[in-house]
């Protein structure tokens, strides 16, 4: 039993790890306006939730929850110029 909660707490420091962007990738994403599509231009590239919120928050200087992300791709597109 104590063995399972030292090893649950040395779970919980590890630090996640996001993927290494591609340059090309990357200006891709600096190319957008909206954060919004930014989400979904990373979904389409088969990145998980969890990725993209990482990724979004160090490239956008700004923290971009797990939530914001599910919100984005669970609702259509409004404008018709979020679409990359």
């Amino acid at each position: 039993m104590i063995i399972y909660y030292i090893l649950e707490i040395i779970n919980m420091n590890k630090v996640k790890t996001v993927k290494d962007l591609n340059k090309n990738v990357l200006t891709k994403i600096k190319s957008f306006e909206n954060v919004s599509t930014k989400i979904r231009y990373l979904n389409s590239l088969k990145y998980s939730q969890g990725d993209i919120s990482r990724i979004l928050t160090k490239t956008e200087n700004k923290l971009v929850r797990f939530q914001w992300v599910n919100n984005v791709l669970k609702v259509k597109v409004k404008n018709p110029k979020e679409l990359f």
